[in-house]
């Protein structure tokens, strides 16, 4: 799972607003439109090992959670706001959880406030979400025979 795959089912998932993948090209900032995009975060994540042993090969299955933590920023708070409820709802979640992405943190909207390069004020708000997903990876080792007999010299 890629980030292109995180963001094209999110944005899918939600398909009521005008959601657009923050700093891909030239953006041009409009009013209405919620930017989102990833926040780097180191790749690491839960490790999870399990070793079976079939009788006659060695099965490792290695599974491990990673998490990614995209950021929402509008200037429009009120579209904000509804995506931040759409997104907290149970139906959107179960729909997230069927496509592999689990949710598992928002945090509160934030509004920052600041001055742009015209010198006008403006709040740009925003809010996180973090969504994990797994990683699983098989192995099939067959066993060795065993040696009839060394002969020594």
């Amino acid at each position: 799972m890629n980030d292109n795959y995180i963001f094209t089912n999110l944005i899918a998932s939600l398909g009521g607003f005008k959601i657009k993948q923050a700093y891909v090209g030239k953006v041009v900032r409009q009013d209405d439109v919620i930017y989102v995009h990833k926040i780097v975060s180191p790749s690491v994540g839960t490790q999870h090992r399990k070793y079976t042993h079939t009788g006659s090969a060695f099965d490792l299955v290695e599974s491990q959670i990673f998490s990614t933590t995209l950021q929402f920023t509008s200037r429009d708070v009120d579209s904000l706001s509804n995506l931040y409820q759409t997104i907290n709802s149970i139906s959107v979640i179960k729909m997230l959880k069927s496509s592999g992405l689990g949710v598992g943190l928002t945090t509160d909207i934030r509004q920052p406030t600041g001055i742009d390069k015209k010198g006008d004020f403006i709040i740009n708000s925003n809010f996180d979400l973090v969504l994990t997903y797994t990683r699983t990876l098989t192995a099939t080792v067959p066993e060795a025979a065993p040696v009839a007999e060394i002969k020594r010299v």
